[in-house]
């Protein structure tokens, strides 16, 4: 048996007092009148005989009265877990300070992380003088033992982290080979449901008692901004750019006049307010304008409590670099008008007979238009221009060289094969409307009509597998797909684009198509921002980076040497663990800032919905050495931990015999 408070015990002194009061009154003499001096022996002796026994068992109950009376204050309980571990005085405790602990607690103006902590000292509080603690939080795990004194200092510096360790590697840091000694292991956390993939929480170890104490919070809505991308692919200097926002509400209350402001560098370009419904996702839009050729640091800032940490929304942009097009052609010149319109392409011709190869590879996109043989040196030339991340785009000749074809294609590993063996084109067949649902149509259109003109041309080339299908003819067949190999895109049309062979070169879809094959060539695509969630990342380079050079990430006026490995045209990253605050990053080398990187919190840290006592002790059902404490009413966390976990409670039966032997003193005294 052991006790909640057994301080009480002390009083157990108090059996003195009925012990004191009982002899004093043995001393007392008391007279007896008789009327008959016969009987004076025979009453004196019945008299004095029960007049003891009843003193005794007067001063008996009043004793046990008392007994049980302090035992009441002591709060006995029966352990019933495992005694190894209920008897140590050890402890581990992982105190969840992540961004979500932000939230305010149940009937309670505090937030999380100030229950929680509050907690994890109160627990400290039922452990002896001398026992040992160990601390765990996102930022940091203990490995070595604290006594209770510096064990209750650690708490009280835990700040809000921006870490966030997995349920997996906490049972890891609880669970280390290397500390065998029994513990009690405590986990006060707010258990999102973001965190946790599985229904069933399963911890592997079957010795120690663990403990789950779940922190409820009273607020549920959060509002934040789920995805920032630009409507067009590329955005351009000094014209009018669209930037697509969702915000999104993960909570169960309606979110009305959420305000979103819009900054480029410090000066803000627009504001607006919004309403976002529980559990929902508003789309809006933002115009801005960008007047130099720098990358522009831009922040979306919205206004929504208590939780703040993902009020601000950093990324970058940057007018887009041009896209350089070669076409290598046969005969007539294809992109001359079609892609000297826009400034976003630089276009450049090279006739089959005169190619400069310098230019494939300064090159984003080639055209091979109309070529009636490729050969070798130009074959080899492609081939690595593809691996290498270039995109190619195939215009057969109507009056081709098969067997020259054909070794070009087995060099980037197609599987093409002429549809017919001589010069003589097949009949033209009809477009199917095109699949809008294709990832290459995104930001094209929404639906074509029913009533458009779809083009026709001849299969002059049929292949028999594409990593994509792009346009394909109504009665079965591509007309135009695309194959990958290593880093790079190949665009085979099935088709010579001339009058004789196809008219898709004179219908609508052949500027957007064209166009799109063009714009999915960019190699300097950053990113808008990038993800502290995501440790390792890539960022594209313009030239190669000497191996012997390191480079660095600096936020203001810290600076981080991550892990890196370059590769042909990109850079790999890896973030260190300390750089773990959103906002913008230089990319360094020898003092020149190569890159401003954007960076964001996990935005899993945002959805606030909780798993509930009844979910987590069915998440843990099965395990007896696992234990779900609700501290969300207003009982006492040491009374929920002791009655509930450590034992089985036995104040009740002490009550019950302190009025048991109150009311035996009281029939005593009056009736025996």
């Amino acid at each position: 048996m052991n006790f909640l408070f057994p301080s009480f015990l002390f009083a157990l002194s108090a059996i003195s007092i009925p012990i004191v009061i009982h002899l004093i009154e043995l001393r007392r003499a008391k007279r007896v009148v008789f009327t008959n001096l016969n009987f004076i022996k025979e009453v004196k002796n019945v008299t004095a005989s029960h007049r003891q026994l009843k003193r005794w068992l007067v001063l008996l109950a009043r004793i046990l009265f008392i007994i049980f009376l302090v035992l009441l204050f002591s709060q006995p309980y029966r352990s019933t877990g495992n005694q190894a571990a209920l008897s140590t005085n050890r402890a581990k405790v992982f105190v969840d300070n992540s961004f979500s602990m932000q939230n305010e607690a149940t009937d309670s103006e505090n937030s999380l992380l100030q229950t929680a902590l509050e907690q994890a000292n109160q627990i400290a509080q039922l452990f002896h003088v001398n026992s040992s603690f160990q601390l765990g939080t996102h930022a940091k795990l203990s490995y070595v033992d604290y006594s209770k004194s510096d064990f209750l200092k650690q708490i009280n510096s835990i700040n809000e982290s921006a870490n966030n360790r997995s349920l997996a590697s906490v049972f890891a840091w609880f669970n280390l080979e290397e500390d065998r000694k029994p513990y009690k292991g405590f986990i006060i956390s707010d258990f999102q449901k973001s965190s946790l993939k599985s229904a069933n929480l399963v911890i592997p170890d079957s010795i120690n008692e663990y403990y789950l104490v779940p922190v409820q919070s009273q607020n549920h809505r959060n509002v934040f901004i789920d995805t920032v991308y630009s409507e067009d692919a590329f955005v351009r200097q000094n014209e009018n750019n669209v930037l697509q926002v969702k915000l999104r509400n993960a909570g169960n209350e309606e979110a009305r006049d959420c305000q979103v402001k819009f900054f480029i560098g410090n000066k803000q370009v627009s504001a607006l307010s919004v309403d976002v419904p529980a559990n929902k996702t508003v789309p809006f839009n933002l115009n801005y304008r960008l007047t130099t050729n720098e990358t522009a640091n831009c922040r979306l800032v919205i206004e929504d409590y208590p939780v703040t940490f993902d009020n601000t929304y950093y990324f970058n942009l940057k007018p887009s670099e041009n896209i350089k097009i070669l076409e290598v052609n046969g005969q007539s010149l294809m992109g001359d008008k079609l892609f000297t319109n826009e400034n976003i392409f630089k276009y450049s011709a090279s006739s089959y007979n005169n190619i400069n190869y310098k230019l494939i590879g300064q090159a984003d996109l080639i055209i091979l238009n109309s070529l009636e043989e490729i050969d070798a040196p130009l074959a080899d030339n492609l081939r690595t221009f593809v691996q290498e991340g270039g995109n190619v785009i195939v215009v057969p000749a109507a009056k081709a060289n098969v067997g020259s074809y054909q070794a070009f294609m087995r060099k980037l590993q197609l599987s093409a094969v002429p549809a017919s063996g001589g010069n003589q084109p097949n009949r033209k067949s009809l477009l199917a409307y095109p699949d809008t649902r294709n990832p290459f149509f995104q930001n094209i259109f929404s639906e074509p009509s029913r009533n458009t003109i779809l083009p026709s041309a001849t299969k002059t080339w049929r292949w028999n597998r594409s990593a994509s299908d792009i346009l394909f003819f109504k009665e079965g067949g591509s007309f135009l797909s695309s194959f990958r190999l290593g880093n790079g895109q190949i665009y085979l049309f099935a088709s010579p684009l001339t009058e004789e062979s196809s008219d898709f070169q004179n219908n609508g879809l052949f500027v957007p198509v064209m166009y799109k094959m063009a714009m999915l060539s960019s190699r300097q695509q950053q990113p808008l921002a990038y993800s502290l969630n995501n440790r390792i990342f890539a960022v594209p380079l313009k030239q190669d980076l000497p191996a012997d050079q390191v480079v660095q990430l600096r936020k203001d006026s810290v600076t981080f040497i991550p892990e890196q490995q370059a590769r042909k045209n990109q850079l790999v990253l890896g973030i260190p663990a300390e750089a773990n605050q959103a906002g913008f990053y230089d990319l360094v080398q020898q003092g020149k800032v190569m890159a401003t990187l954007a960076f964001n919190f996990d935005k899993r840290e945002s959805d606030l919905k909780q798993f509930t006592v009844p979910e987590l002790r069915n998440a843990v059902a099965g395990q007896k050495n696992v234990h779900v404490l609700d501290t969300s009413n207003a009982l006492n966390l040491q009374r929920e931990l002791t009655n509930e976990n450590l034992g089985v409670p036995l104040w009740k039966y002490c009550l019950i015999l302190c009025l048991v032997f109150m009311f035996t003193e009281i029939l005593l005294i009056r009736y025996f």
